[in-house]
């Protein structure tokens, strides 16, 4: 039976119009039945069309054949009328996929014949498939654009010769594009030179397209400037030298902000923050954050902070952080409070990968019930970081690693001396573009020295876990040893959190977690039957500054009758 029968035979069975049920495909290996329903107009729901539906089988065959299946057929094909509905079925058999044999590359002198072939994704053997061929042109393009051939253009075309398409890119390589001058406008506060240090492309180079759009990012990581755009004079003309001129709109370098939170089961917690991004318009910073946490229960912390940056340390690419700094802490069982200093100095090596070392002067004095102490920590960091994640506020796939390695005392002198490590390491994937899964891993250790090896380290200085930073379910500092502040704290910490995000509505995102973690005096006493286990759900809602949090979680270790878990308002991820 020929197909306009086969149609004309069900057509004359169904009464009235028939609303079609589902479209099912058999048969189908290479094309999901996703991608046959998308190139089909009929869809699941619409009426049911006898001309629309001879369409649509041309269709899938017309879709098999741009994928390298130009011999597909659908060899059976039932409709199946049911209470006014229709359920399509297709048995398809796609045939022998054609595939790519001979590549050829003409007209290439700049670049490499094998680096152009390297560059295509595609190598001879594998399954033709012409949008694969297209994709290829546009990546011989922008090999060609990385080095200044801003006009090259590559074109395909491909020959089929039995069960094999043999493919062949004729290249116009255009002369190499070289920038002439680089102006900056817009700018009515911000010095010229300012921003001209941000931009890494140079006149007299060859034009680097990469170069650009990482100077404008570095523009916009200023905090200088709403908008950054930037022209190409000359390329609408194919010009061999053309000039750029990036275009800025400025924010005003004057900012405050505010941040709260809430901790169950009653502690309230606020954050200040006021400064000034373009010190004398060179694009220094000064700030001063402020942060406050009481409880009902009289429990209270203070902290003050003054920050200062210099982008460009004596006109280097170092930059150079100054921090002066206060906080006072006041529970039932003791009270703390330390001030100190710090001053860092570090720049990036590479476009994610940076480091700083930094010297700090604290002293601290820390009353218990079993008495007091006071003493003074001099230290140094080294800290190096690697950050590919894709948005600092709000990650959907990259990773963050840092290492920082602490050293205080000995020739430093003070009260305390000790080694530190601190190792942490976050990754985020991206699955099916909605959902992002997200784990983050932190080792601590610390190991006393010298006069710090018979009377132990300072407590303010040791590892503490707990609360909705790092194990949410347990409160602050509530993980490890007890020690004379009857908070538990230690000299070996682990944490670990892992975390699902997907979006509800809109910009609100709800969140699955899992938490756990653990503090010990040392790395001989790590069992992992120590670790404590919490689990929660949350809501996130996007904000500009990062997302607003809000986390409900409970304990799978030490569960207590009438502990309902722990709710945490805040703003950001916890990683």
């Amino acid at each position: 039976m020929t197909l306009a029968a086969l149609l004309l035979s069900v057509t004359t069975s169904l009464a009235g119009p028939q609303v079609i049920k589902r479209i099912i495909f058999k048969g189908n290996h290479a094309l999901t039945a996703d991608e046959l329903r998308k190139a089909m107009i009929l869809k699941e729901g619409s009426e049911y069309d006898t001309f629309l539906l001879e369409k649509d089988i041309d269709n899938i065959l017309e879709l098999y054949d741009e994928k390298g299946f130009p011999d597909a057929k659908i060899v059976e094909q039932k409709l199946i009328p049911k209470d006014g509905l229709v359920e399509c079925e297709f048995l398809i058999n796609e045939g022998e996929r054609i595939k790519i044999g001979d590549i050829q590359i003409l007209g290439n002198e700049a670049v490499l014949t094998k680096e152009i072939a390297n560059s295509l994704g595609f190598s001879e053997g594998d399954a033709y498939d012409p949008g694969r061929v297209s994709v290829g042109e546009y990546r011989i393009e922008s090999l060609y654009a990385d080095r200044g051939y801003m006009y090259a253009d590559a074109k395909s075309r491909a020959i089929r010769e039995n069960r094999v398409v043999n493919v062949t890119f004729a290249i116009e390589e255009g002369p190499q594009v070289r920038i002439g001058d680089i102006r900056v406008v817009g700018n009515a506060h911000t010095r010229t030179m300012i921003i001209e240090r941000e931009i890494i492309a140079k006149s007299g180079e060859a034009y680097d397209p990469r170069k650009i759009y990482r100077s404008q990012e570095r523009l916009y990581a200023t905090n200088l400037f709403r908008d950054v755009d930037f022209d190409i004079l000359g390329a609408e003309d194919s010009a061999e030298v053309v000039d750029i001129v990036f275009r800025v709109t400025e924010l005003s370098p004057r900012w405050i902000s505010f941040a709260g939170g809430y901790q169950s089961p009653d502690r309230i917690l606020a954050n200040i923050r006021v400064g000034h991004d373009n010190l004398f318009n060179n694009g220094q910073k000064l700030s001063i954050s402020t942060f406050f946490s009481y409880s009902l229960e009289e429990e209270h912390e203070e902290q003050i902070g003054l920050d200062y940056v210099e982008p460009y340390f004596m006109n280097t690419p170092f930059k150079l952080m100054l921090r002066i700094f206060h906080s006072r802490e006041t529970r039932v069982s003791y009270s703390q409070w330390e001030t100190g200093a710090n001053m860092k100095i570090g720049r990036y090596i590479t476009h994610n990968v940076g480091f700083f070392v930094q010297y700090q002067y604290k002293t601290a004095f820390i009353d218990t019930l079993e008495g007091s102490v006071e003493g003074i920590t001099n230290s140094i960091l080294f800290h190096v970081s690697r950050d590919t994640r894709d948005d600092l506020f709000n990650p959907m796939r990259g990773t963050y690693t840092s290492l920082g390695l602490e050293t205080a005392g000995g020739i430093l002198g003070g009260d305390n001396q000790f080694a530190r490590s601190l190792l942490d390491v976050s990754a985020f994937v991206n699955p099916l573009n909605r959902f992002v899964l997200g784990a983050r891993i932190r080792f601590g250790e610390l190991s006393p020295a010298g006069v710090s090896e018979q009377r132990g380290v300072s407590l303010n200085e040791r590892f503490e876990l707990g609360g909705g930073a790092s194990v949410r379910g347990y409160d602050e500092a509530s993980i490890g040893p007890l020690d004379a502040r009857k908070k538990r704290s230690g000299y070996v910490m682990t944490n670990l959190n892992t975390e699902l995000r997907f979006p509800a509505y809109k910009k609100l995102w709800l969140g699955l977690f899992i938490d756990s973690g653990g503090v010990w005096m040392d790395r001989n006493e790590i069992e992992l039957s120590d670790l404590k286990l919490t689990y929660g759900v949350g809501l996130r809602y996007s904000l500009p500054m990062g997302p607003l949090r809000i986390d409900y979680a409970r304990r799978l270790t030490d569960v207590s009758p009438g502990d309902y878990g722990r709710l945490y308002l805040a703003i950001g991820h916890i990683f």
